[in-house]
């Protein structure tokens, strides 16, 4: 038991540390959809805002939908950002890359997991969670992308 405590009394991995692999993930993550490496620093970057944002809102305690939603809009409004500065920036692979780190993997697998053991219950609130995280990411991204659409009348690029 003392051991289970010592794992859980463990301090996180300080922000800088978390945004940086994540952001190195994220420029990956756009890699292996056919980025160039110019989406891979864009994913880099625009993922470590994210995280940083992130972060921020938790320590505010916003609702968990909420900031996934901001990561969302930010993440889709920092791509736009990077691919208007640069045309050759691939817009949908940034966004997708620096999205990645906030896909709730674990949770879809726990509750496919805990549905397969018989918990039923179980399953379908992770399994739940999992998908209202997926769709608040969803909504900011989209949010923004179609706003500015709107704004500019037309094609975003």
């Amino acid at each position: 038991m003392a051991i289970l405590k010592s794992i859980d009394g463990t301090p996180p991995y300080p922000i800088k540390i978390q945004a940086l692999s994540g952001g190195i993930a994220s420029g990956f993550f756009a890699l292996l959809l056919g980025a160039s490496w110019l989406d891979f620093i864009a994913a880099l970057l625009t993922s470590i805002l994210v995280t940083y944002s992130i972060h921020r809102l938790r320590r505010i305690n916003f609702n968990l939908f909420v900031t996934n939603i901001a990561g969302g809009c930010i993440a889709a409004l920092a791509a736009v950002i990077f691919s208007t500065l640069h045309p050759s920036i691939s817009l949908d692979k940034v966004i997708i890359g620096a999205i990645m780190v906030m896909v709730p993997g674990v949770a879809m697998t726990n509750a496919i997991r805990d549905s397969i053991a018989g918990d039923l219950v179980s399953g379908l609130a992770r399994g739940a969670e999992a998908l209202l995280i997926a769709i608040s990411i969803a909504f900011g991204v989209g949010f923004v992308l179609q706003s500015l659409i709107f704004l500019k009348g037309g094609n975003l690029l």
